[in-house]
């Protein structure tokens, strides 16, 4: 039986900071973001495990997968928090976008960070 240690879920954490720090309008869309990267942070690690590499394909990191996912995670969504105060007043598509694309681009670059 697997134990849950709440620093696995740490990363829980950035909903509360978006829904608080940043406009209205962007909540949503910015709370969707850190489900969405949590959910392929998870994803991706678990892949990473079922095919026999818990720790990289060259294990050059001492850290977990999931820690190294926490990581590499904190950084983009401080970018994209960084990011959106900028854009206050960015209209829907192009925030719409931008939430998109940095899901895609984490995604992309975890899957390389994955690898060491």
């Amino acid at each position: 039986m697997n134990e849950i240690n709440i620093l696995d879920w740490l990363d829980i954490l950035w909903i509360p900071v978006f829904a608080l720090a940043l406009h209205k309008n962007q909540r949503p869309w910015a709370v969707l973001f850190v489900i969405c990267n949590m959910l392929m942070m998870r994803m991706l690690g678990e892949l990473m495990q079922w095919i026999g590499y818990p720790t990289g394909f060259f294990p050059l990191l001492d850290l977990n997968l999931l820690t190294r996912g926490q990581l590499f995670y904190c950084v983009i969504h401080f970018l994209y928090l960084i990011i959106a105060l900028y854009a206050p007043k960015s209209n829907g598509a192009m925030f719409i976008s931008m939430t998109i694309s940095l899901i895609f681009t984490g995604a992309v670059l975890f899957s390389l960070v994955m690898v060491l």
